[in-house]
């Protein structure tokens, strides 16, 4: 199977997910099957866009990684999900996903969502990311699309090998240089109209699962979401459990822990 799925012209999927290739098998699909999804887009529109799923393999370089998303650039399809999560990923490789997201936010077709837990990032790969989603000047999520998609970039970093040691400390550290994160139990999560936490997640132009840096008053048995390989799926979220509301940080520098 080729993986390739496309809806209409313009909307479509490509799942290479749990092939267990490597980055030259990457090049090698790259070359011999991508093409077969673009030929199906409307191109001459300019408004195609694209989930990509590449969850599950070994790969480590950026290189390949930089082809393939720099193919689907220069087709001008927008990558909305990009799913890399349970690779071998590390700080290195992340210059290619860096590069598109500025380059695809600039051309009016950002990248919306980035999947990169189970991998092996550190701190300084997490900051990489923030910082590039800041930059791209584009990411708010009191913006929406037509299509009322929030414009807030949803990132996943959690469950790094070996574990990012500190990870409420980087986000304190972010928030000291004016790069805000709001963290959230889920992407569709909405927190109450009026107080701090909503404000925090209109601000943001970055939100995180709240699983990156855990409060050790979370309930477990808050959470009614479908999870798979830890990846949520549109699942709910019981308002009643141990959320705090404060979760997140601000431009001040602390932990916002007011309600």
């Amino acid at each position: 199977s080729t993986g390739i799925l496309v809806r209409n012209e313009r909307i479509g999927s490509l799942d290479w997910s749990e092939s267990g290739f490597s980055d030259d098998a990457l090049v090698q699909r790259t070359d011999e099957l991508l093409h077969k999804l673009l030929d199906k887009f409307n191109l001459d529109a300019g408004k195609a866009e694209c989930s990509v799923n590449l969850a599950g393999n070994r790969l480590r370089s950026a290189g390949p990684l930089a082809a393939f998303l720099g193919k689907l650039r220069d087709a001008q399809v927008q990558v909305v999900t990009l799913r890399l999560h349970k690779n071998q990923l590390s700080d290195d490789s992340l210059q290619a996903i860096v590069e598109h997201m500025k380059y695809s936010a600039r051309e009016g077709r950002p990248l919306l969502e980035l999947h990169l837990s189970d991998n092996r990032l550190t701190e300084v790969g997490v900051r990489s990311l923030v910082e590039a989603a800041h930059k791209c000047r584009y990411y708010f999520s009191s913006n929406s699309t037509p299509e009322r998609r929030c414009r807030a970039f949803w990132l996943r970093c959690e469950n790094q090998r070996p574990p990012i040691a500190e990870p409420h400390a980087l986000l304190e550290d972010l928030a000291a240089d004016g790069l805000l994160v709001a963290l959230l139990p889920s992407k569709e999560y909405q927190p109450p109209a009026g107080g701090r936490a909503r404000q925090l997640q209109l601000e943001a132009p970055v939100h995180m699962h709240q699983a990156f840096a855990p409060r050790p008053d979370h309930r477990s048995e808050s959470w009614s979401k479908e999870r798979v390989g830890g990846h949520d799926k549109g699942g709910g979220y019981d308002r009643g459990g141990g959320y705090d509301r404060s979760s997140g940080y601000d431009r001040s520098g602390g932990y916002d822990r007011s309600s």
